[in-house]
């Protein structure tokens, strides 16, 4: 009998020992084959998401950040060119260095974020049997807090746009619209977006047409579609009267009031403004608002435009129609608290659409502050007429430190645009705004919480039937300021009333277009303004910082 050299013990431990070591080694492997996964995985994430790159706007620069980006032909992301010739040390020192957001062009914010169809491709082709007569019918408005909202079940679009009711006729309709409420701006919506050309479609109408029954040859979209209708040659009007009354349907309380979810989406005249948008800034400033609106006017995923190739009728559902001026964004009469909730909805949307990380914040010490003027020199009526002295003034402030920086000039040198990409870059970057008071004002939303923002009427106030009672302003920014605890000036620190040849040649305000003068601005009265900014209004108010920062002697 052989006698073992070691016990069974030993061996068992030295066993023991092999088969620990080989699994110590197995998970090293496996752990750096993960690491590798994972980073391989987190790249190509990345690469589908908006990305953020700092460049300087400045006289050198590229005449619209579109030219700041390269398509890579591999990849789905636009990203930017390594040449840094225009971030050179040339850069005035009251420019501030920008971050510029991915740049998306509005064909991608539909086309690749979306399910943009044809007709052709709608799986439901006609209208259920099951669901018997196909009667076209106002559904019931609750109107809270008097929101003028109009929503239809089984109608259907024409090729040419125009909206089709069926089995009904305009004996049946009308007593039927002017009993949804007691407010009379529902009928007045309804004869000027709907009915204001009869039965032919326009850009600006869509037009009203009866039928006895079904269109043949239609297709069927079942759930709740919205129906947008674009105020055609001024994107910010665009906002204030078509996208803003969506923004508080799709919010609560008022969402229950609505069709909602939302499913799917229709835009009227798409393809055009799709086509017109690459020569026409407002066109694709229009279709942005539209598409961060679908953001959150429900499921986005699953749901559709109905927009190419309509040759065929399409019927809806619900169809819930566009909302106009009876609620708009100054008129409106719902509370801050609730229009204000559906306002921070749509600006967290635009945010992460493109990948904005966090809420922008007012730059702390040792930081200068970010201001920027708009003397609307860009337009013929309300101008600032000493806008140079204006931008000389603000760059001459010592105490706090400001990097200012001249909208006017930057529109005029091809720096920036009205494109919505480059307003949210500029906005969410901007912790003072000067500004002539104007539809401008649109933009507001997007400052930084806490930001300070002096808004100066002119010597005609155009908020009202008296033009020149200063006391009753309200604005566009009524609802900005009090949603993004905006430091809001309204003490309009206008000085001489300059005539406007263009514009009547007077000093007196006899109405908004032809008989409106121009003004220049008090010097001292806008710093007062702006060092009133100091004083806080809220815990860690960082416009506050600035006044109590010694700028003479920064810490190490």
């Amino acid at each position: 009998m052989v006698s073992l050299p070691v016990s069974l013990g030993e061996v068992s431990t030295t066993l023991s020992l092999m088969w620990t070591s080989r699994i110590c080694s197995l998970a090293v492997v496996l752990l750096v084959f993960g690491l590798i996964s994972l980073s391989a995985f987190y790249n190509t994430l990345n690469s589908t998401k908006p990305a953020m790159y700092k460049i300087s706007l400045d006289a050198t620069s590229a005449t619209s950040s579109h030219n700041s980006f390269a398509s890579d032909s591999n990849s789905s992301c636009f990203c930017p060119q390594s040449s840094a010739k225009s971030h050179g040390s040339q850069r005035p020192n009251h420019m501030w260095e920008m971050q510029s957001l991915r740049h998306v062009t509005v064909e991608e914010a539909y086309f690749q974020r979306m399910r943009v169809v044809d007709v052709s491709q709608i799986e439901q082709r006609v209208v259920p049997k099951q669901m018997g007569s196909f009667k076209s019918r106002f559904l019931p408005n609750d109107n809270f807090m008097e929101f003028p909202i109009l929503a239809m079940e089984n109608v259907c679009l024409d090729p040419s746009g125009a909206l089709v009711l069926v089995e009904t006729s305009t004996e049946e309709i009308m007593p039927n619209i002017s009993g949804l409420s007691a407010i009379p701006e529902l009928y007045y919506l309804w004869n000027e977006i709907y009915n204001c050309t009869g039965n032919i479609s326009t850009d600006h109408c869509v037009g009203v047409t009866f039928s006895e029954s079904l269109p043949p040859e239609h297709s069927y979209i079942p759930g709740n579609t919205a129906h947008f209708l674009a105020y055609i040659g001024n994107p910010m009007h665009n906002w204030a009267e078509r996208t803003w009354p969506f923004v508080m349907a799709s919010s609560p309380p008022i969402q229950s009031t609505v069709p909602y979810p939302i499913h799917h989406y229709i835009i009227h005249r798409f393809d055009k403004w799709l086509y017109e948008s690459r020569w026409q800034p407002d066109r694709a400033q229009m279709l942005w608002q539209f598409r961060m609106l679908m953001e959150i006017s429900g499921d986005v995923s699953p749901g559709y435009l109905i927009v190419r190739n309509q040759t065929k009728p399409v019927c809806f559902q619900k169809l819930l129609l566009q909302m106009h001026s009876r609620d708009r964004i100054d008129e409106t009469r719902l509370p801050v608290d609730i229009a204000g909730a559906g306002l921070k909805k749509y600006r967290e949307a635009i945010f992460r659409f493109f990948g904005i990380p966090r809420p922008p914040q007012v730059r702390l010490p040792p930081e200068k502050l970010r201001v920027l003027f708009y003397g609307r020199n860009d337009t013929s009526r309300r101008r600032v007429r000493n806008s140079a002295d204006v931008i000389n003034f603000l760059r001459g402030f010592t105490r706090p430190r400001l990097e200012v920086r001249y909208l006017d000039e930057m529109l005029a040198s091809g720096q920036t645009n009205y494109s919505f990409p480059e307003v949210v870059r500029l906005f969410t970057q901007t912790d003072i705004l000067v500004i002539a008071h104007g539809a401008n004002t649109w933009a507001t939303f997007l400052l930084p919480d806490g930001a300070g923002v002096v808004e100066i009427i002119g010597p005609c106030n155009w908020s009202s039937y008296n033009y020149t009672d200063l006391s009753a302003v309200h604005t566009w920014m009524h609802v900005n300021a009090a949603a993004c605890k905006l430091k809001h000036d309204l003490s309009n620190p206008f000085e001489e009333v300059v005539p406007n040849i263009e514009r009547g040649n007077t000093t007196e305000c006899l109405n908004p277009y032809n008989g409106v003068p121009d003004y220049t601005i008090d010097l001292r009265k806008l710093g007062d303004i702006i060092h009133s900014f100091a004083y806080p209004d809220r815990p860690g108010d960082h416009l506050t910082q600035h006044w109590l920062y010694d700028w003479d002697h920064p810490p190490p």
